[in-house]
């Protein structure tokens, strides 16, 4: 499905942040759900401050990765959450090395975070779409209806020309197919995981509507899903391996 997918055939082949942060969350699901010892607790910790200072975008996989740890309800697992938080931070923090050695201060560094934050928020309120318009892309494949404009630069000339599309098209930024196939297989992957109680199942398909939820009521930009496409693929995939081996 990932040989099919846009998205990923692009980005694999640019140097953009979030196929970066793809992998490290990746290596920290991975670690987290097997926290049998504090050495994966410390790796899935490390791995999620990484996936944090690839792209801030990375604590939405938070509520997935607290999940089998809260579950064990045991007194340590407060403390081992708050312990993998803590490391996540400090490893997100040294990131910024360089900008603490120039002489920059705490209270520089968390006026960076806002204005960060801030400059994110700002630039989804100034897309040409809507809120709601991406997850409707997703579900169906199709964009519009809604008019684009092409703007033609001549060099030679020194002229512009303008063109102008009304009406409905294929989704060009992502395989049309890959997306609503995902989408419904990680919903049926999570009312199974439910139904099975099996915990590694069930975090695959929170990370999915947790990274995807947000993005999806708001505006946002076509690069921010991949981390949900990649779940929504693995979430199917280690159920149709558990599904087999039940059979």
């Amino acid at each position: 499905m990932l040989s099919l997918e846009r998205l990923f055939i692009s980005f694999s082949s640019t140097s953009i942040l979030d196929i970066y942060l793809v992998f490290f969350l990746l290596l920290s699901i991975l670690l987290y759900s097997h926290v049998d010892s504090d050495v994966k607790l410390l790796g899935g910790s490390v791995a999620l401050g990484l996936a944090t200072a690839c792209k801030l975008t990375g604590i939405l996989a938070i509520p997935s990765l607290m999940i089998p740890i809260i579950m064990r309800r045991k007194k340590s697992a407060w403390k081992q959450l708050l312990l993998g938080m803590l490391v996540a931070a400090s490893v997100y923090c040294l990131s910024y090395a360089r900008f603490f050695i120039v002489g920059r201060s705490i209270a520089d560094f968390l006026e960076l975070q806002w204005k960060m934050l801030m400059f994110q928020i700002g630039r989804r309120y100034r897309l040409p779409y809507p809120p709601g318009r991406l997850l409707l892309t997703l579900l169906t494949g199709i964009v519009g209806p809604e008019t684009r404009y092409t703007i033609y630069a001549d060099e030679i000339s020194k002229k512009m020309t303008t063109a102008t599309t009304h009406g409905l098209s294929m989704a060009p930024e992502f395989n049309p197919l890959t997306w609503p196939l995902s989408f419904s297989g990680a919903i049926i992957s999570f009312h199974d995981a439910i139904k099975i109680r099996h915990m590694m199942l069930f975090q695959l398909c929170i990370f999915f509507f947790s990274f995807l939820t947000p993005f999806s009521i708001g505006q946002s930009f076509v690069w921010y899903l991949p981390p949900s496409l990649l779940f929504s693929i693995c979430s199917q995939t280690f159920y149709g391996e558990y599904a087999k081996g039940q059979g």
